[in-house]
């Protein structure tokens, strides 16, 4: 039975060890970009017209175990995301903070190599709109997911160049009115960056 007992748990500890992930890969990459379609071109107080110019940067980081499999992180600022209205709105900015799974496919020799790979999760949009002085203001936290897909390309082991384009699309069913006229639930737009990309 002793016996029985020992092969037991060396096959178990086998299984473990066999299934157990290749050295974690981490990486960061700050970006920079642009945003397009739909939530950028909303005007405010029911206008025809925006006035934005809605331009982003951050930074994406996490590690890839296996080779291709992952988690990060993705933070993204954009100082001007909705309408000026002339200049009627002092503080217009979006903030986007995402936690998202990252399924990476390694090609190439070592030292350099190309890395595509697909990502998706879910996380928070965070906008922040005022008028000068004691007017109206909009500040909150609302839940969002994303979708995207990029390619770096390495120079070296450690170094590479990151494209980026990603979907982004915010949710609140219980959204009230909010003195801009922006509705949140269904806010969407589209990103796309580039960054130089460090790992070890």
């Amino acid at each position: 039975m002793r016996v029985k007992r020992t092969w037991l748990a060396a096959a178990a500890a086998w299984v473990l060890l066999s299934a157990a992930p290749a050295r974690a890969e981490w990486f960061v990459t700050p970006f920079i970009g642009g945003l397009f379609g739909s939530a950028t071109d909303r005007p405010l107080f029911g206008k025809t017209d925006a006035m934005t110019t809605p331009w982003t940067w951050g930074a994406t980081g996490g590690w890839t175990g296996g080779k291709w499999l992952g988690v990060e992180g993705d933070v993204a600022y954009a100082p001007n995301f909705f309408d000026s209205d002339n200049g009627f709105v002092a503080k217009r900015s979006l903030t986007t903070a995402m936690i998202n799974v990252r399924v990476a496919v390694p090609t190439g020799a070592r030292g350099g190599g190309i890395r595509p790979y697909v990502s998706g999760g879910a996380g928070l949009l965070h906008p922040n709109l005022a008028e000068p002085g004691d007017g109206a203001a909009v500040e909150a936290n609302k839940f969002a997911w994303n979708v995207g897909a990029g390619v770096t390309g390495f120079f070296t082991n450690h170094v590479g160049l990151n494209g980026d384009v990603r979907y982004i699309r915010g949710k609140d069913r219980n959204e009230e009115a909010n003195p801009f006229g922006l509705q949140f639930d269904g806010l969407d737009f589209w990103r796309g960056a580039v960054g130089v990309t460090l790992k070890w």
